[in-house]
């Protein structure tokens, strides 16, 4: 009996570790921690702007970095909730447009195509694209012309346009302030990614925030 005993109780520890370490709840690196700790605050007080610079301070600006904390394929870090960290960008812009803009452009510059966390930033870059026009425009024409082409491609990169409306926004606003070249760009992308096997089919759209 003490031996069966023992092996439940062993059991018990390996499952209760087993699912701790799935939550992420003991596995998080001291980036991830503190990135966590700043969204509980900005939640509380969401128009701190002290709260808020001290989260995009903290928040990856490069891709690497990004999908180390939102992307592991073990699911580990902030994966889980990787959707939750990157829309609170979208809830900051409106007081911080700036920095949130030259962090999106910066990562989606380098990303690839993906689910979740990728999909994700694709959405909410599209978003600030669209309502920001003019600085998203600013941003592109500060990097070099292979990371406007690698942005652009990110963002056109979708399965079916029927459910992404900001695309056409985008194009439309970058029309409306004289960026003509730029929407040109965007035609093309789309124009090519609509040529592609597999396109209309429903999946892979980017994820909005507030589920837009």
């Amino acid at each position: 009996m003490r031996i069966i005993a023992a092996s439940i109780t062993a059991l018990y520890l390996v499952l209760g570790t087993t699912v701790s370490l799935w939550a992420g709840e003991s596995t998080l690196s001291p980036q991830a921690q503190e990135l966590k700790s700043l969204l509980t605050s900005l939640k509380e007080r969401p128009h701190d702007k002290s709260i808020q610079m001290q989260y995009l301070e903290k928040f990856p600006k490069d891709i690497g970095a990004f999908r180390y904390l939102f992307d592991q394929s073990d699911f580990s870090e902030l994966y889980l909730d990787s959707e939750e960290y990157i829309s609170s960008l979208y809830g900051i812009e409106q007081d911080q447009p700036d920095t949130v803009g030259k962090i999106l452009v910066g990562l989606s510059k380098d990303a690839p195509q993906g689910a979740d966390a990728l999909s994700s930033l694709q959405g909410v870059t599209a978003q600030y694209a669209v309502k920001h026009t003019a600085t998203f425009a600013k941003l592109l024409h500060s990097h070099t012309e292979s990371d406007r082409s690698n942005l652009i491609k990110y963002l056109a990169d979708v399965e079916n346009y029927n459910f992404y409306p900001e695309y056409q926004h985008i194009i439309t606003n970058l029309r409306k302030i004289g960026e003509t070249n730029l929407a040109q760009q965007f035609e093309a992308a789309r124009s090519k990614r609509m040529k592609q096997k597999g396109h209309g089919e429903l999946r892979d759209e980017p994820s909005m925030p507030g589920g837009v």
